[in-house]
């Protein structure tokens, strides 16, 4: 789509907030100038990365960094630290972490300590659940775990309200 039509069904929607995600966004050539015209628009904007490439200069008002954890399945590579530390520098950010078992807090930890100075509070902790019995058995103990931590929870609405079914 051209910047124009985005733009266009942007506007049907009646907020000042944007988040871009799918994907990885960071990985696109015209990102720089697609957020730029955005924020130019008075819009705030939330990227949503794994993490996996700096770009620098982007208007982006959140910079939401989920590094792949073990527990995706997904290779090593995923987690680029120098290139992490490089969007934690140059962007206000969060953390976010999907948390399927006890074992993903010691690699958060890990994580964590080779990033160095983290806020706790801008790390967020998700359950990776299917439906609402298994979000809800993971939530107590992640909860607990950021009580302990400085954590933030996050939670996952869309589980508690539809229990998993599929498109909602």
């Amino acid at each position: 789509m051209e910047f124009e039509d985005i733009e266009k069904e942007i506007s049907k929607y009646d907020t000042p907030y944007l988040v871009l995600t799918g994907g990885e966004p960071m990985v696109y050539p015209e990102l720089e100038e697609f957020v730029g015209k955005l924020a130019r628009k008075g819009r705030h904007i939330t990227i949503e990365t794994s993490g996996i490439c700096y770009v620098k200069g982007l208007a982006c008002d959140l910079m939401s960094i989920s590094p792949k954890l073990s527990n995706t399945g997904g290779p090593k590579e995923w987690f680029r630290p120098d290139e992490l530390k490089k969007l934690l520098a140059g962007y206000d950010y969060q953390l976010k972490f999907v948390v399927d078992r006890p074992d993903d807090l010691d690699e958060i930890a890990e994580c964590l300590e080779t990033l160095g100075a983290v806020e706790p509070y801008k790390v967020y902790l998700m359950p990776q659940a299917a439906n609402r019995t298994e979000y809800l058995q993971k939530a107590l103990w992640i909860a607990e775990s950021c009580l302990k931590t400085g954590f933030s929870f996050s939670g996952r609405l869309q589980v508690l309200l539809w229990d998993g079914q599929r498109g909602r």
